[in-house]
């Protein structure tokens, strides 16, 4: 089984660890880690672990193994082969990612916090707003942008000031 999935996972082996529409790791892992989770709650919630721990620390090399088989023979079945870069969805030759987080951050705790973080759509929740879905493409490109924690990181960078009681 492992030399029928070498190349899948060399590629993952070799991943950057950063999504990209074109990424075919991307699309890899995601799928693989969604069928391995799958696999594993059962036997998760018996041990009384969670997912993740389970995954990480106590799914057997068989289980990780069949896994990215099934994965990768979806792929091959729904795209006709398995390496299918991420950027799609059902009835396409890509694939998307339609549900997950709405917010990434990277945070450094230091002598000053510093930050880089994106949101899927924006930060308005109406549709009219200019910031409704300004951080669509930086999301879908993995495009972060530096978070303002400080006055000085603010200036040029505010539409109005929000000064409660005035």
């Amino acid at each position: 089984m492992k030399k029928k999935l070498a190349g899948q996972i060399d590629t993952l082996r070799k991943w950057d660890y950063r999504w990209r529409a074109d990424s075919v790791a991307t699309a890899l892992a995601v799928m693989w880690g969604e069928e391995l989770w799958q696999n594993v709650t059962a036997e998760a919630r018996r041990q009384n672990v969670s997912q993740y721990e389970f995954m990480e620390r106590r799914a057997t090399r068989q289980q990780r193994i069949e896994a990215l088989a099934t994965v990768s023979d979806k792929l091959v079945a729904d795209f006709g082969q398995w390496r299918t870069p991420w950027g799609s969805y059902k009835g396409s030759r890509k694939i998307y990612g339609t549900s997950g987080n709405s917010f990434l951050a990277i945070v450094e705790f230091g002598e000053k916090v510093s930050a880089m973080a994106v949101t899927a759509g924006g930060q308005s929740g109406d549709p009219k707003s200019p910031h409704f879905n300004d951080q669509a493409a930086r999301y879908a490109s993995g495009n972060l942008r530096e978070v303002s924690f400080y006055p000085e990181q603010l200036k040029g960078h505010t539409e109005r000031q929000y000064n409660p009681g005035n």
